[in-house]
């Protein structure tokens, strides 16, 4: 996939708009608006060890934002570290002030602190560096601060980019805001410029894909590898779920087949033997029908013997008769010849 070019920035290095993004607005289309430099207070700034309470929506969001971009790290090969609520310290002689992003992507990873974890990052210290990518959920009680000091916050620490994602639109009601996506990238000489403020799709430089709001209220959130939205970006529980889907239907696929061969098999065999029976059914019809022409033929050969018996029987009685007439015949001539023998000798 390629990336959007970004414009070149100025000579003065003042921030242009971002990447152009399509229109898939929820309610006006993105903005770019680059955002002042502001020096911050410095007593917000300051980190307590409480952890904040969260709502269930930002929760969901920030696991699984930070699924999504571990799933990416895994599939790409990456030596990155993907967490949430890590403090962020770049000040030694402060170390109290900090950034405490919800979500957050720092490549390399430092060392670990504590078994495999990372407590923190201290970036005076060596091989702690700044995350290349930082996520900030606007909550509803406290909006304000991802809007307006977050920015300068990351901006001090080094962050090359940030995420302020604005589900519910609890944003203020300044500078065209609330904003469901806001970038902010470290662009040419160190300036951090926002290059995006809308309701997206908006490219992130740090990850290489578009993030997607859907586009009901509090709608999902997806990191696609295309602005259209066709490919997503799978956590690696989906990944494995989609998997274990694929290969299930795979495997109903191949029974289907394997039944439909076999049906395929059966109906053939069930027509051959359709066909056999055809044949033998049509072979004993040919043989009765062999045996009543024999029959009739025989039938007809007795009747013409019994005819000839009696043709010989009467040509016998017709012969017999003449020859009894031809002996009848002769004991009258001989009769007459004594008679007139008789006759003559008186």
């Amino acid at each position: 996939m390629n990336a959007p070019v970004l414009p070149a920035t100025r000579d003065d290095d003042e921030p242009r708009s971002g990447p152009v993004l399509s229109s898939v607005a929820m309610s006006s289309a993105p903005r770019v608006n680059p955002g002042p430099e502001v020096e911050p207070e410095v007593d917000p700034w300051v980190l307590t060890e409480e952890t904040l309470p969260e709502s269930t929506r930002h929760d969901l969001l920030t696991e699984r934002i930070r699924d999504l971009l571990q799933a990416w790290v895994d599939r790409t090969g990456r030596v990155a570290k993907v967490g949430r609520n890590l403090a962020i310290h770049w000040d030694e002689e402060r170390p109290q002030r900090g950034a405490h992003p919800d979500v957050f992507l720092v490549e390399p990873p430092p060392p670990p602190e504590e078994g495999n974890d990372v407590l923190s990052l201290r970036l005076w210290e060596p091989d702690h560096v700044a995350p290349q990518l930082a996520v900030e959920i606007v909550s509803r009680t406290n909006p304000e601060k991802d809007y307006l000091s977050a920015p300068a916050k990351y901006r001090e620490c080094g962050v090359g980019e940030l995420w302020i994602l604005d589900v519910g639109l609890f944003g203020p009601r300044v500078d065209g805001g609330p904003h469901r996506i806001q970038i902010w990238r470290r662009l040419a000489r160190g300036r951090f410029a926002r290059v995006v403020a809308g309701n997206g799709p908006a490219w992130s430089e740090a990850v290489k894909g578009w993030i997607h709001f859907t586009r009901e209220e509090g709608g999902s959130f997806g990191i696609y590898a295309d602005e259209a939205g066709r490919e997503p970006w799978l956590t690696t529980e989906e990944a494995e779920r989609k998997a274990k889907e694929e290969e299930r239907e795979a495997k109903e696929a191949a029974l289907r087949k394997a039944e439909a061969e076999r049906e395929a098999k059966e109906a053939a065999l069930r027509k051959a033997e359709a066909e056999r029976k055809a044949k033998e059914a049509e072979r004993q019809a040919k043989e009765v029908a062999l045996r009543k022409a024999e029959a009739e033929r025989k039938a007809k050969e007795k009747e013409r013997k019994a005819k000839e018996v009696a043709l010989r029987k009467a040509e016998a009685e017709r012969k017999a008769k003449e020859a009894a007439q031809r002996e009848a015949e002769a004991a009258l001539r001989e009769l007459a010849a004594l008679k007139a023998q008789l006759a003559g000798g008186q």
